[in-house]
């Protein structure tokens, strides 16, 4: 009898802490998201910082300039391919402008290429409060999917250049932007969601 009370005591008691846990994990959830997406915020202005900085120096310019290039290729290759479904005549020249029907209608930039979220992108992941393991897993899930992002905002101006142009800074400067926030966000999902599961198995863990 009196080990099964001494069990039951126990078993009580585990229950208890158990759910004690809990409710201090789910006390604790909402502050700590608000805290890393403020910490997300603050690196994705200090990588644009970083980035603006490397970019106006020799050493750095030069790999960048390499970057700058290859991305150009082929997000306006992949253009060129896509939306010959859709116009009878259409191609692009060595300095990637691209015309539809005899009409010269958007040349790639450095701005288009998506550089500078993949450099934001690698900044922030490189101080997110994430495992070294965690962080190898996300960089290439999160490096194609600002790459995806920056397909989807060429694709987008790609139209309005060609037949929408009083429309074009309007989607260049605001839509496509916010396309590029979305992303982001979606990163920001990922990493804090990958960094929960492993703070809650650590808290809810039972001995």
């Amino acid at each position: 009898m009196k080990h099964d009370s001494k069990r039951q005591t126990e078993g009580f008691k585990k229950y208890s802490d158990y759910h004690h846990k809990i409710a201090n994990a789910l006390r604790n959830k909402t502050s700590k998201y608000f805290i890393r997406l403020i910490l997300f915020i603050i690196l994705y202005k200090l990588g644009q910082y970083t980035f603006n900085f490397f970019e106006t120096r020799e050493f750095s310019s030069e790999i960048f300039n390499k970057i700058y290039y290859l991305l150009s290729s082929f997000i306006n290759n992949l253009s060129v391919k896509f939306y010959s479904l859709f116009y009878a005549e259409i191609s692009s020249d060595s300095v990637f402008c691209i015309t539809i029907n005899n009409v010269r209608t958007i040349q790639m930039n450095p701005g288009c290429t998506g550089l500078l979220p993949l450099f934001q992108m690698f900044f922030i992941l490189l101080f997110f409060p994430l495992t070294f393991k965690q962080k190898i897993l996300f960089f290439p899930v999160s490096l194609l999917i600002i790459v995806f992002a920056a397909i989807i905002h060429y694709l987008i101006l790609i139209p309005v250049a060609y037949s929408f142009h009083e429309s074009f800074t309007l989607f260049h400067d605001i839509i496509s932007r916010v396309i590029f926030y979305l992303f982001f966000f979606v990163n920001f999902v990922l990493w804090n969601r990958s960094s929960e599961k492993i703070n809650s198995s650590k808290i809810l863990r039972i001995p």
